[in-house]
């Protein structure tokens, strides 16, 4: 039960009802808080839909079936890498870089380590798999982050 709770983390729904709620959220905020709230929105959402799509893309070039060990209906995707680790990796990244605050860090990071172990405590994946998807995730998070970060320089 703790396995399939924290498994959502690393669901590209999670994090893009996250971002629709916190946009939602800000029309009802101060107006010195927006930005905060907009960040989240604007770095989560790219970073989860471009690590999502790059771990869709490697999946069917590597065509590497799932392991489900004792599951009797094993989801009929790919599993290397693990769509999962590389979301929630990407998104951690990407909030822990723009962020800088260590407690939010220590927080996420375990979140993301717990949310990929998930997946081979379900039986969904191999180690490598979630090991892959979190350097791609990783990847993709610091390379979001930069481009906010230049994107935000530029426009102010």
């Amino acid at each position: 039960m703790l396995w399939e709770f924290i498994t959502i983390f690393g669901s590209v729904t999670f994090w893009a009802s996250a971002a629709v709620v916190a946009l939602i959220f800000s029309f009802f905020i101060p107006e010195k808080s927006k930005k905060y709230v907009l960040w989240f929105v604007f770095l989560t959402l790219p970073a989860v839909l471009i690590s999502y799509t790059v771990t869709d893309t490697l999946k069917t070039f590597f065509k590497i079936p799932r392991p489900c060990y004792g599951i009797s209906n094993c989801p009929e995707d790919y599993s290397f890498p693990s769509n999962h680790a590389t979301v929630v990796f990407a998104a951690t990244i990407a909030l822990v870089l723009h962020y800088k605050d260590k407690r939010l860090g220590i927080i996420l990071i375990t979140i993301a380590i717990l949310t990929s172990i998930s997946r081979i405590m379900l039986g969904l994946h191999r180690t490598e798999d979630i090991l892959v998807g979190s350097i791609v995730g990783m990847i993709v998070g610091i390379l979001v982050q930069k481009a906010y970060k230049n994107y935000f320089n530029r426009s102010h």
